[in-house]
Formats: structure tokens, C-alpha cells, sequence
């Protein structure tokens, strides 16, 4: 479920559907997914060559805070009190339809995938105790590698098909509303 939300998301971080190519669609939303991939192969790698209990991370206010601020400033931009922007580095700087580089949407992946951290904590909870328990660094990163490619899949796909999209309902006062529901959800 964490991944539906990020799916409009995606799609307008990739810019896919100026984009004809099926290849290059799959190469954008792939680039997109090994980004959100290598932040869970790396908490793979952590928590097997660590004694870092991930969970106790959680009960710690120092990084409950930032991220309950975080999805507070999201939800109140998704109530329409103002815009969040994509930053203006990983933006095209022609305003154009131009690609956005594979490094931008690899960053954009990353950040994403911690964005979807605490979403996926109980599936990740459980992952990342197994990974932790074998002690193994390269089972941990290649666990949690394979884990997010699982979650990405999906991404991958609309991604790739993207060109589709006109067969979806426009855009309308409804998107409003349903952007509101998930800023609620989000709160």
C-alpha cells in the first residue's frame, strides 16, 4: 500500500509520458527504482554488520520528530496550503519536456525510498531482523536489494507503460478531493 501513493509521484519525477520509447521509459523507472533499492540494501548492510536494533530507532523521539514533521509539511501541502516543489537542482533547468539525467532520477529514487521508510516499517522490521540475526553483510544488502525491487516492481511497470495513461480519467475537482483523503492519511 505504500507504493500506491507514490505513483503520481513517480510518474511526474520520471516525465515518462513525453516519452514515447518503451525502452527509455523502462530505463527512467528502473534508474527511478535502483535509487529506492540501494537505501534498503544499504539499511541491509548496516543492520548485518551492526548491533543496531532498527526498531529502537523508531521509539527515539530525535528520529521520530523529523519524520512526523516531514509528513505534517506534506499533508498540509496536499490540503492546498501551498506547493512542494521538486528542488530545483534535480529539475530541468529548460522548463522544457526535456529528460531529466539518470543521476537526478537515481537521487529522486533515494529520497524516496526514505520517504516510504516509515510506511514499510513492519514488513521492513522483519526483514532487517532476519538480515540482522544471520550477521551476513552481502545477504543483507542483497536481501534488502532484492526486498525493494520487489516494491518497485510495480513502479517499474506503469513506468515503462506509462504512454497508456490517456486511458485513465482526467484530471478534475475528484483529484482534489482524493489528494486531500490521502493528506489526511498522511496526517
Amino acid at each position: 500500500p505504500c507504493i500506491y501513493p507514490m505513483i503520481p509521484i513517480t510518474l511526474g519525477i520520471l516525465n515518462v509520458q513525453t516519452d514515447k520509447s518503451f525502452g527509455k521509459n523502462f530505463i527512467k523507472s528502473l534508474t527511478y527504482v535502483l535509487g529506492i533499492a540501494l537505501v534498503y540494501a544499504i539499511l541491509g548492510y548496516v543492520a548485518a554488520t551492526t548491533t543496531v536494533i532498527f526498531g529502537q530507532w523508531l521509539g527515539n523521539p530525535y528520529i521520530v520528530a523529523p519524520v512526523v514533521i516531514a509528513f505534517t509539511y506534506i499533508a498540509f501541502s496536499m490540503f492546498g496550503f501551498y506547493e512542494v516543489y521538486i528542488p530545483s537542482f534535480l529539475r530541468n533547468r529548460t522548463g522544457g519536456n526535456k529528460d531529466r539525467s539518470l543521476i537526478s532520477i537515481f537521487i529522486m529514487g533515494a529520497l524516496a525510498g526514505t520517504v516510504a521508510y516509515p510506511c514499510l516499517t513492519p514488513a521492513l522490521a522483519i526483514v532487517l531482523s532476519y538480515v540482522a540475526k544471520q550477521g551476513n553483510p552481502i545477504l543483507g544488502f542483497l536481501t534488502l536489494f532484492v526486498f525493494a525491487l520487489g516494491l518497485g516492481t510495480l513502479l517499474i511497470i506503469i513506468g515503462t507503460f506509462s504512454g497508456m495513461l490517456n486511458a485513465l480519467p482526467r484530471a478534475g475537482m475528484w483529484m482534489v478531493e482524493i489528494k486531500k483523503v490521502f493528506g489526511f492519511m498522511m496526517l
